[in-house]
């Protein structure tokens, strides 16, 4: 499963082309973290990027329940 932060963080260096340099997913994620922490902090978009970065983890946490729900309710062996 793919955070919000090492999501956006690939696919900005995927579209800047430096995602064929061999990288650790600890990089990445800590590098996306601390993008989001900046751009939390710009002053009238602040919040709307915080609303935006919630959203989509609420929805990918609902992605994936509905995708593992019959897996997750199945009677254990």
């Amino acid at each position: 499963m793919c955070t919000y932060p090492l999501c956006l963080w690939e696919k900005l260096l995927a579209l800047l082309g430096l995602l064929k340099l061999q990288t650790s997913e600890l990089v990445i994620f800590s590098s996306g973290f601390i993008l989001l922490s900046l751009l939390y902090q710009l002053p009238y978009l602040g919040w709307l990027i915080r609303l935006l970065a919630l959203s989509l983890g609420v929805g990918a946490i609902f992605y994936f329940v509905r995708k593992s729900w019959p897996r997750l309710t199945a009677p254990s062996r």
